[in-house]
């Protein structure tokens, strides 16, 4: 799996289960695509990380979601197993997140999701707030 950066700051991790690169390490199959994966939430999501030459592994996250098949196969898209978790660095010394660090990480998502919304589906000179109402 690989975490993929695009200059942006997230409040979460998404990792897409890339099969082409996963490793049958304890020589029992690798699970089959549109395998359930439930029950991995809490885990840990871990990054490599090199200092000095020296290549380690640390807490990226904690995992929160997983790819779980959908019992509708049209809702199904092969090839897209995503997970998903928050990242390590919200996580206070208690074992509670940092909700208002994490909301203000989220707010200028919400902010630009409302602004399409309101572009794409009421024009650009209309009212937003006789807009459908959004998740976010």
């Amino acid at each position: 799996m690989r975490i993929d950066h695009y200059g942006e700051v997230h409040a979460d991790i998404s990792s897409l289960i890339e099969r082409e690169h996963l490793m049958d390490v304890l020589g029992t199959g690798l699970p089959p695509e549109k395998y359930n994966f439930g029950g991995m939430s809490g885990g840990p999501m871990l990054t490599v990380v090199e200092h000095k030459g020296i290549r380690g592994w640390r807490l990226a996250g904690v995992i929160y979601d997983g790819p779980n098949p959908s019992a509708d196969p049209a809702q199904w898209i092969d090839g897209l197993e995503i997970i998903k978790a928050r990242r390590a660095d919200f996580i206070l010394p208690d074992g509670t997140l940092d909700k208002s660090r994490y909301e203000s990480m989220r707010a200028p998502r919400r902010n630009l999701i409302a602004e399409l919304h309101k572009r794409l589906v009421l024009g650009s000179d209309r009212d937003a707030s006789r807009a459908p109402a959004l998740q976010g």
